[in-house]
This record gives structure tokens, sequence and C-alpha cells, in this order.
């Protein structure tokens, strides 16, 4: 009586035990990937939020502006009136 040949299953087996690894090797792969464009996206919304808070500081000194000027228009006619009281 012949035995059935182990030959054959061993490849098998090491073939699924390379084929594992690399299945592995592709998976911690993609995980870095993930967690390059999860660092990526947290940067982005961190970067967007500060840039916003710039503009909103740029309209808050816009806004600023056009008071002081609207403030300077008026002292040549606040010095007009108190000319007229001086005199």
């Amino acid at each position: 009586m012949m035995r059935p040949s182990s030959i054959a299953n061993r490849t098998l087996h090491t073939g699924t035990q390379v084929n594992s690894q690399a299945t592995l090797l592709k998976l911690n792969e993609k995980k870095k990937e993930f967690d390059a464009v999860a660092a990526l996206e947290r940067t982005s919304s961190a970067f967007l939020e500060r840039i916003s808070g710039l503009a909103d500081d740029c309209d808050v000194m816009a806004l600023a502006g056009e008071v002081h000027g609207q403030v300077s228009e008026q002292w040549p006619r606040m010095f007009h009136i108190l000319n007229l009281f001086r005199a």
C-alpha cells in the first residue's frame, strides 16, 4: 500500500502562508495610506479654520478702516464749528 505524498500539502500550506503575508503587507500599506489621508484631512480642516479666522479678522479691519475714514472726514467740520464758537 502506498502512502499519499505530503509534498503537495506542504506546497499548498507554504503558498497560503506567502499569499497571507502578501495580503497582510498590502493591508498594512493601505492602512498607512488611510492614516496619511486622515492626517491630511485633519490638517486641512485646521488650516481652513485658521484661514477663515484670518478672513474674519480682515473683515473687521476693513470695517474699522471705514469707520476711521468717516471719523477723519468729520474733523474739518469739527474745527470749523470750534472756530465759529471762538469767533
